[in-house]
This record gives C-alpha cells, sequence and structure tokens, in this order.
C-alpha cells in the first residue's frame, strides 16, 4: 500500500485510485535514563512540536491526570507516564517504551540525581555513595513511604516494571505489554532497532544524542554494589532480558 506521512504525523494512504487518511496516535512511555530524552525530540521533529504533549513541559503531572480525556486527540503523548496515564486516555494509541540494563539505569539515575539540585532525591544521592543510596531507596520503598522522597525512591526499585504495571512484578509487566501491545525495545540495542519503532509508529525518525551522560560523571562503583543494585531489581532484570531477548529475535525475524 503506498504512503506518504507528513510531518504533522498524518497519514495518506492510495488504494486503486483512492485517497484515504487517517491520523496516528502515538504514546511514549519515556522511563528515566533510557534514552527518553533523544526519543522525544526526534519525536517532536517528526510530528512537529504542536502535535506533541510533553508530560513535564506542556503542564505537570497533576494537570494531565486532570485532564487526560482532553488529550484524546493528541497525535503524540510523550513523558514519564506510568500505564494508567496512558490508559486515561481515551481511543486507541500506539504505545511504545525503552529498557535498559537495570543496574545501570540505576547508577545513571543515580549520578543525574547527584547534579540535579530540583529533583526531590538530590540531597539522598549527593549525601551518600551509590551503596548507601540504593539501601534508602530500598529501605523507601519496604516501609511504604508517601514522602516525595519515598516516592521517587521507587524509581530506583524495579521502577521500570512499576510504570508498566503498579505490581511492580515482571509477570505484570509482561502480561500489560502483552495487553497493550506496547512495543518495548532496548536501550542498548536502539541504534540497530530504530527500523522496528519507525515501522510501529509508520514514521521516520532522525534521532540524536541528547542528555548523554558524559564520560567523566559516570558512575564507578565496586562490583558488590552493582549486585546489590541487581539484587533489589530482580524483577526488573527478569523483565529487561525477556524484553531483550525478543527485540533481538523481531530484529532477526
Amino acid at each position: 500500500m503506498p504512503r506518504t506521512i507528513t510531518a504533522r504525523g498524518i497519514l495518506f494512504y492510495k488504494v486503486a485510485g483512492n485517497i484515504g487518511v487517517y491520523q496516528l496516535r502515538i504514546a511514549f512511555m519515556h522511563i528515566p535514563k533510557t534514552a527518553g530524552t533523544s526519543i522525544r525530540v526526534a519525536l517532536q521533529e517528526a510530528f512537529g512540536p504542536d502535535n506533541c504533549y510533553v508530560l513535564g513541559l506542556n503542564e505537570p503531572w497533576r494537570e494531565f491526570r486532570k485532564n487526560a480525556k482532553s488529550h484524546a486527540d493528541t497525535p503524540v503523548l510523550a513523558g514519564h507516564f506510568m500505564i494508567n496515564d496512558i490508559r486515561s486516555v481515551p481511543g486507541p494509541r500506539k504505545t511504545f517504551t525503552v529498557l535498559r540494563d537495570p543496574v545501570d539505569r540505576v547508577l545513571s539515575w543515580y549520578g543525574y540525581l547527584r547534579r540535579r539540585e530540583e529533583i526531590a532525591l538530590h540531597e539522598w544521592a549527593a549525601l551518600n555513595d551509590a551503596a548507601a543510596f540504593i539501601e534508602k531507596c530500598n529501605e523507601a520503598v519496604m516501609s511504604g513511604d508517601t514522602s516525595p522522597q519515598g516516592m521517587n525512591a521507587r524509581e530506583a526499585i524495579n521502577g521500570m516494571c512499576r510504570r508498566l504495571d503498579h505490581a511492580g512484578t515482571a509477570e505484570a509487566a509482561l502480561s500489560m505489554i502483552k495487553q497493550r501491545r506496547i512495543l518495548a525495545l532496548d536501550q542498548s540495542q536502539l541504534d540497530s532497532q530504530t527500523a522496528q519503532l519507525e515501522a510501529f509508529i509508520e514514521t521516520k525518525l532522525d534521532l540524536p544524542r541528547v542528555n548523554v551522560t558524559q564520560k567523566n560523571d559516570r558512575t564507578h562503583v565496586p562490583e558488590s554494589v552493582r549486585q546489590r543494585i541487581a539484587e533489589v531489581n530482580r524483577e526488573d532484570s527478569k523483565l529487561y532480558e525477556i524484553v531483550k531477548a525478543r527485540a533481538i529475535a523481531r530484529q532477526s525475524s
């Protein structure tokens, strides 16, 4: 089927001399520290800024939840959404996300927090080494801490699973991926998987490298700390390994 995709995300197709048109509806669940800023910038360039709603940029998270139904016709939703945020928007929507090795992701997030004073967990990261930081986060999650710090700490403990399902388990996350037909990509293979993403959203993307951790800013920690991060992120590790294998299988098929 010959197709032309405009910069506004409107797809024109021609069959037997007749021209049809429909508008894409896309949601990008940006899990922190998974190359999401680069993808968001590429989506804005492909569809135009006016057709992209960016959570936190256009309005605060709580406002989005109040106004979710008003975004039914927004071509692109992008940001640090939880799956229930996407589900609250009426109508079908192609949803995708990117996962990353849990240990590398948490360490990257820890380094990011140390530099960002405006974020709730900045002090926890700035005043503690990586080992102490992960223990504070785990303690907050286990105790059910609902303070701003406690809620943000959940990102470091099976945070990828939590974004896909509130249960925070790999089984629940995978079930949601299947139910919602979510395309889950692997950050470590993103360059080679760009074609999969473009086919899924029916749009060509030019992925820049934005907000990439500088080499001299990367956190180097003992192997024992990496093992501890992996231990408290067992569900994320299960999820990641399955998604990684599936992404490779799609690529080779």
